[in-house]
């Protein structure tokens, strides 16, 4: 949990041990300004860390009850597939009904094949009845036309122009990550200028204060860690009080230092040299604006960093879930697992009927009025409900 550097009043923190000086402060448009920060950059993490569990919760529950369903009925569509294929030799139908069972087919095998990897057999029926490209011609358009959708989102988003043309199952996507960030990062910082035209003050007093900015940053983790270690030492304190407030801070220290957490080692620094001095007249109000200026930083990366859990790629098959709130995508979760209960059993009835062969031109028709140009993936689940009140 982070602290306000900057007090109004002498209030103890309770949670974190630390004691603050008695005498009142006065605070200022800055000091204001970093707590405001501090709190966004705590509200933050708290938002990150509990959208990833949430995130991975509904993953697990998806992949252990949804997805296998969903996998099961892939395959009982290639098989239905099949057999109306071989079956529909030995049935008369009119020619409209021949080009709806054509559809039905196709459609059973589409469906499919967007869960499931499809065998050679399946494909080749798929080609047979596909009134377009083949299979491998489209899988390419699609690669193609998805990569450029998330290249344009990424543009319209975050104004970052992005290649994913190479993305594939074999890529590594935490160093993708990385490289869509410092993309980010240094979009947002480029500021052209016309090498024949002058820099502004403006433009001179900004690219100074980026330089201090990224002094600071240079400042190793372990010059930063030592100077506090010294500062923080309880051996020579005799008074209580302030020994267990250095105590407790360096417990702080070395976790923030064990984590490798610049930032936090040094907002630590900044919280003890306020909290420590009868005034802060002796800190550098360019320095505080430094301060303030890497905690934006920081804030828009977590911003960053949130905004892209919901387009990371192991979330894609939950990535409508997370529009509701982690009770309702539950629920949905749950009522999904009924859905295609159902619509599983409803494929698996129609099979049996194929496969019996009694009435198997009323089979066949019971088919195309059920699948064809439906996607029995998107069925309400009202429209089930139904289905499932007429069977009982």
């Amino acid at each position: 949990m982070q602290q306000n550097l900057f007090e109004k009043d002498n209030t103890p923190d309770n949670k974190s041990g630390l004691i603050a000086s008695n005498a009142k402060k006065i605070v200022s448009k800055e000091q204001l300004a970093f707590n405001k920060l501090t709190g966004k950059i705590n509200s933050l993490q708290q938002k990150i860390e509990s959208t990833t569990i949430s995130l991975q919760k509904i993953n697990i529950i998806y992949h252990s009850q949804v997805s296998p369903k969903i996998c099961e009925l892939g395959k009982l569509k290639i098989s239905l597939a099949h057999l109306l294929h071989s079956k529909r030799k030995m049935v008369k139908l009119t020619n409209v009904k021949n080009e709806k069972l054509n559809y039905t087919i196709y459609n059973l095998l589409d469906d499919a094949f967007s869960v499931i990897e499809p065998e050679e057999k399946a494909i080749e029926l798929y080609n047979h009845y596909s009134p377009g490209a083949s299979f491998e011609e489209e899988v390419k358009e699609q690669k193609v036309n998805a990569m450029d959708e998330l290249s344009e989102m990424f543009y319209e988003q975050f104004g970052v122009k992005m290649d994913f043309s190479n993305v594939d199952e074999n890529t590594d996507y935490e160093k993708l990550q990385q490289q869509i960030e410092e993309q980010m990062q240094n979009a947002e910082y480029k500021q052209p200028v016309s090498k024949d035209r002058k820099k502004t003050k403006k433009q001179i007093d900004k690219e100074v204060m980026e330089e201090r900015k990224e002094a600071i940053k240079s400042k190793s983790l372990r010059s930063i860690y030592l100077s506090l270690a010294k500062m923080l030492h309880p051996d020579t304190v005799t008074d209580e009080a302030l020994k267990i407030e250095k105590e407790e801070m360096m417990k702080m220290v070395t976790l923030a230092y064990n984590q490798k957490n610049l930032m936090e080692l040094l907002r630590l620094e900044m919280q003890w040299v306020n909290n420590h001095q009868d005034s802060l007249a002796n800190l550098d109000k360019n320095t505080l604006e430094i301060y303030i200026d890497l905690l934006k930083d920081q804030a828009k990366d977590l911003q960053s960093q949130l905004q892209m859990l919901y387009l990371n790629p192991a979330y894609s098959s939950i990535a409508h879930y997370p529009l509701y709130s982690e009770v309702v995508a539950l629920k949905h979760l749950d009522e999904d697992v009924k859905i295609y209960t159902l619509t599983n059993k409803n494929v698996e009835d129609k099979i049996t009927g194929l496969q019996s062969e009694l009435y198997l031109k009323a089979v066949i028709n019971g088919c195309i009025e059920d699948f064809y140009g439906e996607d029995i993936n998107e069925m309400d689940f009202d429209t089930m409900m139904e289905m499932m009140m007429r069977k009982h």
